[in-house]
């Protein structure tokens, strides 16, 4: 069953909110349980490379529940998350301590956006969890990283849309020279540049990081990211002055005031910097006080104290059309010397102008303008190998902070337009002319062969117009008669295959019927003798039963002779009035067992007329009349001891009875023994059941009576 998750705007904003009062009580409140169904969903989604990502989500629930109680130990031991996941889980923990102390969750969600993309990812494809990303404006996204392009796009366009900026474009001008004490602070800056405002879900309204944690948590990577937002960021950062070559130099600093910074985006297609300062002051300076060096980027406006040059050329950006750009301004201010600037006499400024890139082109302005004595300070402390060093480290600079190609829209003056609207015409009339010449050589060409083939046509029909068409009338008709008579012999031929064909096929499905209903008459028969063979087993345990019953009471007769006559040994101990009644009991029974046997063999009998190939009947015809045999010996011996009891005749009892057990009746196995053998033996032929002679002492003495 597929676990259906959104990521609303209501949950974001909870989120949030928990963050701004360090306290996720409401948070797990609302969506603990819905989050740890989700964490335990994921369990069961299979990932080959790794084993601990899946996790995250029960780990994130766990810490909130132990982080705002300032709860410093390990969370989680080794036995819960395994040794090869200890280090994953404790650095995950790591940074969401981080996290939660700074109530800036930035970092923590660019971290893990892409873990959490990919188990999203494999979920869906798993058909396990479905993830969903809803915006504010009510869009779904199938991750968060999609979700933060189109948030991109989106405040970019609302920002920009009839602005003034839109009109502007970035040239990618940068500073052609810079005094030896800005190099290092403003690139330390442009590293220094704090992304804390983005989409994401963990959004935080802390605006006073220090520069450490702004340090520590963003660089130019980030700054280019087109997914990252940027917003209004304080960055101070101090260095030693050993750094600077002087260890009696004062520390500059340098503090970015309100810079307003667009996204990544748009920085990539138009920025124009307010023209607020940035101002270095020095601190406890000994040598420098009160100086002012002013270095302004050119812009559309005029300034009070100093005049732009309007008609200068500069070099052209990198990676974007110069003529579609506007200026880029940035003011930066430096208090560094004694000598202040004299604003009502802008013609002893110094300026300096580099122009890079065709005539024809026009862009940016980069000017350096301060006073004389500063002109005269910068001559003594620098030298033509700092100046040529500062000039290659602007333009490392500049060359990596140039803006990349990216797919947006861009304002297009009307010269541009103009321009680009008559090149395309031109490139559709040349493209209309060649077009309009092949054409043109195609019917040329084919009008040649229309001709050729006319020709060679008219040849073809004036040579045939000459050969006499009787010879070839009479050879063709005769040809389509042998193909006629050719062609009924071989319909007839397939007609006699396709016959034969379909009589085999009927005789095939007549042998197939037949044999289905001869399997089916087997299986009828198998089941009809399974039946009657345990019809039979009853049968024949019947006439087990009553030979074993006759054999207990002769068995039980010998015993009490054995034991009170001692076998007839001694006549003094016999008492022969119970002799003679236990020996009338027992002619009794014996006569009852041979009469059932008689009642059997006779069934068999009327069996053997109805099914005279049954063969197994015979068999038992042959067992039962050797057994009631044996039962008119026992019966004699019985009447031959109660005229005469002595030892002699009771030792000839005892022998009969060995001859007589159960197993004399065959059992089915040794029915189909029997049946089975090849060279059914001629005994089983014309069997008689034994009857009782006249010379029988029992017989005589009864007719005597």
């Amino acid at each position: 069953m597929v676990l259906y998750f959104y990521v609303d705007a209501e949950m974001i904003s909870c989120f949030n909110e928990s963050t701004e009062i360090g306290n996720f009580d409401e948070f797990l409140t609302k969506y603990n349980t819905s989050l740890m169904e989700l964490g335990d969903q994921l369990k069961y989604v299979f990932f080959p490379a790794s084993t601990a990502c899946k996790h995250y989500c029960t780990y994130f629930n766990q810490f909130l529940k132990c982080f705002p109680v300032r709860n410093r130990q390990r969370l989680l031991s080794e036995r819960d998350v395994g040794f090869e996941n200890e280090k994953v889980v404790f650095l995950f923990q790591s940074d969401f301590r981080h996290a939660i102390d700074m109530k800036n969750w930035n970092n923590f969600y660019f971290k893990y956006r892409d873990i959490a993309d990919l188990v999203i990812t494999k979920a869906r494809k798993q058909g396990k969890v479905d993830v969903q990303i809803v915006s504010n404006n009510g869009k779904v996204f199938p991750n968060f990283k999609e979700r933060d392009i189109h948030s991109s796009k989106e405040e970019y366009k609302q920002k920009h849309m009839n602005s003034p900026i839109s009109q502007s474009k970035n040239q990618g001008t940068m500073l052609k020279n810079r005094p030896p004490r800005l190099v290092r602070t403003h690139q330390s800056d442009l590293a220094n540049i704090d992304t804390s405002h983005s989409r994401n879900p963990a959004e935080t309204k802390n605006e006073n990081t220090s520069s450490r944690t702004n340090s520590a948590t963003s660089s130019r990577k980030d700054y280019l990211n087109t997914s990252i937002p940027s917003a209004n960021v304080t960055c101070t950062e101090k260095y030693r002055s050993s750094e600077f070559g002087s260890a009696k130099s004062s520390v500059p600093r340098v503090t970015c005031n309100s810079t307003k910074l667009e996204t990544a985006q748009a920085t990539h297609e138009n920025i124009v910097l307010d023209p607020k300062k940035c101002t270095q002051n020095t601190l406890r300076s000994d040598s420098y006080q009160d100086t002012e060096k002013k270095i302004i980027l050119p812009r559309n406006t005029s300034n009070s104290h100093h005049e732009i040059c309007n008609d200068v050329q500069s070099y052209p950006g990198k990676h974007y059309d110069k003529n579609t750009s506007s200026n880029f301004v940035f003011n930066f201010e430096i208090d560094e010397h004694p000598v202040p600037i004299t604003p009502t006499s802008p013609k002893q400024n110094y300026e300096k102008t580099y122009k890079d890139g065709d005539s024809n082109q026009t862009g940016g302005i980069c000017e350096i303008e301060h006073s004389e004595n500063v002109v005269e300070s910068f001559e003594v402390l620098e030298n033509n190998k700092k100046t040529e060093y500062f000039f290659n480290v602007i333009n490392e600079l500049r060359c990596d902070l140039q803006p990349e190609d990216v797919p947006c829209y861009r304002s297009r003056s009307k010269e541009h337009i103009t321009n680009g609207m008559a090149d395309f015409k031109n490139d559709m009339y040349s493209l209309k002319r060649e077009t309009e010449e092949r054409v043109e050589d195609v019917e040329k060409s084919e009008q040649q062969i229309r001709i050729n083939g006319k020709g060679r046509l008219s040849s073809i029909q004036h040579d045939t117009e000459e050969i006499d068409d009787s010879t070839f009338k009479k050879k063709l008709q005769e040809q389509s008669e042998r193909n006629k008579i050719e062609l009924e012999k071989k319909k007839q031929e397939r007609m006699n295959k396709k016959r034969k064909f379909e009589d085999e096929i009927r005789k095939l499905k007549n042998e197939l019927i037949e044999r289905f209903n001869m399997i089916m008459s087997c299986i009828a028969l198998k089941r009809k003798f399974d039946i009657q063979e345990d019809y039979w087993k009853d049968w024949i345990h019947g006439c087990r039963q009553n030979i074993s019953k006759l054999l207990n009471h002769c068995h039980q007769f010998v015993y009490d002779v054995n034991s009170h006559s001692y076998g007839l040994r001694e006549s003094k101990n016999v008492d022969f009035n119970e002799l003679e009644l236990e020996i009338t009991n027992l002619l009794g029974f014996t006569m009852m067992t041979y009469n059932a046997m008689e009642d059997s063999f006779a069934k068999l009998k009327e069996l053997e007329r109805m099914f005279p190939d049954a063969s197994f009947v015979r068999v038992f015809q042959k067992c039962i009349a050797d057994t009631a045999k044996i039962i008119l010996e026992i019966y004699d011996s019985f009447g031959v001891l109660s005229l005469n009891p002595n030892e002699s005749n009771y030792q000839i009892l005892q022998d009969k009875l060995q001859f007589l057990q159960p197993s004399t009746i065959h059992s089915t196995s040794d029915l189909h023994r029997i049946c089975n053998e090849h060279e059914f033996s001629p005994v089983y032929q014309n069997i008689e059941f034994p009857s009782i002679s006249n010379s029988s002492p029992v017989y005589v003495s009864e007719i005597s009576e």
